[in-house]
């Protein structure tokens, strides 16, 4: 019944475990685990992780260890094991800059009704867009990773969207990518470290610009922006200070001011490419789909995950229903990317699946 009346925009709320409203006393809850069983015996594991415990690399090592122990493994012999050594670096207490009380504050949350669509793409697709994205004139050191190339792609559409819609405005446009920091400050922290180390950089771009600006222009700022945040923030967010929290409050709160301002319109992407989740196993074998729940009120937002194959790549791209109108039938971006029935493709994986069983 769930796949034959799937939303192809929606994802599977009533999968999902429930957000609780509770009083200002009481803190929401840092896990919350529902299980979905079917008439057909098949299973829905959903999960809600507070990000005042951890992100989404913090997910990934609960899940695969916690899938680890249920498959009959023993805690002695799990390796690599968790991690709470770097805490040390973001003190519980900070008095220079509290975060926001409420996380949904942490992005943009529009006023504006928003729309989320799943936009797929296959290894090809993802090698043609690498190519048009590095065909320059030789400057590149290396090709852009897919995740630049996709980013710049789906960011220039958005844009391009946003200015026939807006008729010229917002005046100025700019992108935050999310990073994963563990591995990018000084020194590093491990890969299984557990807590909330998710920290962005922003690129600007004048709204006259993005009129002349090719793909592989975009790809170039980002690129220069991933290399500035090496070099600057994450240099300062590591060391023994002891300021880590502080800094990255400082940035949530610029960021927060700049999603107010009327005139740009910010973006946010964040990629989950590399947790595994498809790797994930309780035993009864890996799952036909995995999604995560980007939430349809953040407008302006960009999350890829990889496809089950491992090769592809879906996009889940949120904006306002006026620009999304122009956005999923723009040539370029569907010259690259398909705007894939969610509801078929679970339909026809799930009777690959029965008959890989017969």
């Amino acid at each position: 019944m769930f796949l034959q009346n799937l939303d192809n925009d929606k994802l599977p709320e009533p999968f999902l475990p429930p957000k609780f409203q509770l009083s200002k006393r009481l803190s929401p809850p840092l896990l919350l685990v529902q299980a979905t069983f079917f008439a057909c015996g098949g299973l829905a594991v959903g999960l809600y992780m507070s990000h005042k415990f951890g992100d989404g690399g913090t997910l990934s090592r609960f899940m695969k260890d916690w899938t680890f122990l249920s498959r009959g493994g023993h805690s002695q012999t799990l390796l690599p094991a968790l991690d709470f050594t770097a805490s040390s670096s973001f003190p519980p207490s900070v008095s220079a800059v509290q975060p926001p009380a409420d996380e949904s504050k942490r992005f943009a949350v529009s006023g504006d009704i928003c729309v989320t669509k799943r936009f797929v793409f296959d290894a090809a697709k993802i090698a043609a867009l690498k190519a048009k994205a590095s065909a320059s004139t030789g400057q590149w050191r290396r090709r852009p990773t897919r995740t630049e190339a996709m980013t710049a792609l789906i960011w220039r559409c958005a844009m391009s969207a946003a200015r026939r819609t807006n008729k010229g405005f917002p005046l100025h446009f700019v992108m935050h990518q999310l990073v994963n920091i563990r591995k990018r400050i000084e020194p590093p922290f491990s890969e299984n470290s557990i807590g909330n180390f998710v920290q962005y950089f922003s690129v600007e771009i004048d709204n006259q610009e993005t009129k002349t600006m090719e793909l592989q222009d975009l790809v170039s700022l980002l690129r220069k922006g991933i290399e500035g945040f090496d070099e600057g923030e994450a240099k300062r967010l590591g060391g023994d200070h002891g300021d880590a929290a502080v800094e990255i409050f400082k940035s949530w709160k610029e960021r927060k001011d700049l999603s107010i301002r009327d005139d740009l319109k910010l973006v946010t992407c964040t990629s989950a490419l590399d947790f595994g989740f498809y790797e994930i196993d309780f035993g009864w074998g890996k799952p036909i789909w995995v999604s995560l729940d980007s939430g349809s009120s953040l407008n302006n937002f960009i999350m890829l995950t990889r496809t089950r194959d491992g090769d592809g790549v879906e996009a889940w791209v949120t904006l306002s229903e006026e620009d999304m109108t122009v956005f999923e039938l723009d040539p370029e971006l569907l010259s690259f990317a398909s705007l894939s029935n969610l509801r078929e493709s679970l339909l026809l994986e799930s009777h690959h699946r029965r008959l890989s069983k017969l």
